[in-house]
């Protein structure tokens, strides 16, 4: 959030103050346009101008600011509407996460604070990406007030066959006389959520719904995992490397991660195994020769 420039109520005029109080209150686009009277995009125009306004980009951030200022009254805050269910299908992990200590600061700060609409971990096959997509997305599910998806692209010809995927996953019912594809945008439209869509290498040259994603529904940002970029406009490439192993000091062997994630690996087949002192340089070179094939998971 922006701290530098000063915002008063003077800045904003009395639709905005309106529409900032029913942000506050809880209500979605759809509900603010039912209540005043207005479009759903017109609802959005007015949003957009209100975060300029505050330094901000998406709705938790815009409540928060405008409670710090004195724009908003904790007593504001609906009373009648019943909380929205935080949504998160995120895999349950089997193990802790080896290592990625950087990358997990550096997803932070793109998916909670710069405002990227597009993160992609990019990386060979195994190398990791998934598990940490899966990890960032659970450490920072509560920046995003209606929660985290992760949708599985591996199986799916089209990009577009994510539609009924999303429909399900949002509980939208899809009746023959409407148009999937904008019944779901809309209902990301009025969503502050974390989208993780995993495995899209073989969709990237029929990535278009990503866009339509990213032009519609402002609040959602999308983590996605790809052996390669997927060249869209507003996208941040992350490129996850093997695991380090850096394993000598000073002639002695110390356990790196690559190593860590050897032995992990390793007891999943056989609980019983360990290392020794005198195990350690074997192992290392065994690490070194699998880095960037294992996967950090």
């Amino acid at each position: 959030m922006s701290e530098s420039f000063e915002v008063d109520q003077t800045d904003f005029n009395e639709r905005e103050l309106e529409i900032l109080r029913l942000i506050g209150a809880g209500k979605t686009n759809r509900e603010i346009g039912g209540d005043l009277f207005i479009s759903v995009n017109t609802v959005r125009w007015y949003n957009k101008q209100i975060y300029t306004k505050l330094g901000v980009h998406k709705r938790t951030l815009a409540v928060a600011r405008a409670r710090e200022l004195g724009l908003l009254q904790d007593d504001e805050q609906s009373t009648n509407d019943a909380p929205r269910q935080m949504l998160n299908n995120l895999p349950m992990p089997t193990t802790g996460l080896v290592g990625r200590a950087n990358e997990l600061d550096l997803l932070a700060d793109l998916l909670t604070t710069s405002g990227q609409p597009l993160v992609t971990l990019v990386g060979l096959g195994g190398v990791g990406k998934t598990r940490l997509a899966v990890e960032a997305a659970r450490r920072n599910l509560n920046h995003f007030r209606d929660g985290a998806l992760f949708v599985s692209c591996a199986p799916l010809n089209r990009a577009t066959d994510m539609i009924p995927m999303l429909a399900r996953m949002l509980e939208i019912d899809l009746p023959d006389w409407v148009d999937p594809s904008a019944e779901v945008l809309a209902a990301l439209a009025e969503r502050e959520l974390l989208l993780v869509l995993d495995n899209l290498e073989h969709l990237k040259a029929d990535v278009g719904i990503i866009t339509e994603i990213m032009q519609q529904a402002p609040c959602v940002t999308l983590l996605a995992t790809s052996r390669e970029p997927l060249d869209l406009p507003g996208e941040r490439v992350v490129q996850i490397n093997g695991l380090a192993n850096t394993h000598t000091n000073a002639g002695d062997t110390i356990q790196t991660d690559a190593m860590t994630l050897f032995i992990q690996c390793a007891r999943r087949c056989n609980t019983q195994f360990n290392v020794t002192e005198n195990d350690l340089n074997a192992v290392a070179r065994i690490a070194d020769h699998g880095r960037g094939h294992a996967a950090g998971h």
